[in-house]
């Protein structure tokens, strides 16, 4: 006996697929972008906590039933660069913006 693959069509927002037996799946997912910063400068490097702020958004984002799909590095430009070095003459060195994640989440809907 031989089985046919199941025909794939895009529908309004997924994808459907329609298996042989009549069985339909639907595969409709939201998408959400979280940002998650650091602190740079002395006070990063003596108080901040990298790990704490990534455990502390991806319990809150599991929490509200959101899953966590790919982790992106934040890639600043040259206007951010400058801005974190006038942070850091500002405040002598002790605090500035740092380079931090972009994490996507999806789930279900």
């Amino acid at each position: 006996m031989k089985r046919r693959e199941p025909t794939v069509s895009k529908g309004e927002g997924g994808y459907q697929i329609a298996e042989q037996e009549g069985l339909i799946s639907s595969f409709y997912k939201q998408n959400k972008a979280v940002r998650v910063s650091f602190s740079g400068g002395l006070i990063g490097i003596f108080l901040g906590s990298s790990r704490g702020r990534v455990d502390a958004v991806l319990k809150r984002e599991n929490a509200a039933g959101w899953n966590l799909a790919e982790v992106i590095p934040d890639n600043p430009n040259l206007a951010i660069w400058l801005l974190r070095l006038v942070f850091l003459i500002v405040t002598l060195g002790l605090w500035t913006l740092s380079t931090g994640y972009i994490f996507i989440f999806e789930k279900p809907r």
